[in-house]
C-alpha cells in the first residue's frame, strides 16, 4: 500500500484495501483501493480513472460496490473526511 494511502487510513481510523483486485466473469481487474465501510454495502472502489471503471460498472454496482475516480494518494484528510461524509457510514 501507498505510504499516503496508509497514513490517510491511519488518520481517518478507515479499513483500506490497495491495490484491491475483483474479479469480474472471466476477469481480474485491479484497482487503487477499496475503502471498506463507506458508500455501497460492501464499500468504495476508488479508481485514478473512469476508464478502468466503465467497462464494469453495471457489474461492480450489481455486486455491492460503489465507486469513484479520484487520485487517492494525493488527496488532503479534509477532501478525505468530505467524501466520507457525502457517501455515508455501512454499520
Amino acid at each position: 500500500m501507498n505510504d499516503r494511502i496508509t497514513k490517510l487510513a491511519e488518520e481517518l481510523d478507515i479499513i483500506i484495501e490497495s491495490p484491491f483486485a475483483l474479479k469480474v466473469g472471466n476477469k481480474i481487474y485491479t484497482f487503487d483501493c477499496l475503502i471498506k465501510g463507506y458508500g455501497a454495502p460492501k464499500g468504495m472502489i476508488i479508481a485514478k480513472n473512469y476508464s478502468s471503471i466503465r467497462p464494469i460498472e453495471t457489474e461492480l454496482v450489481s455486486l455491492g460496490y460503489g465507486y469513484s475516480c479520484f487520485d487517492m494518494a494525493s488527496e488532503s484528510i479534509e477532501v478525505m473526511e468530505r467524501a466520507l461524509d457525502d457517501w455515508g457510514k455501512n454499520v
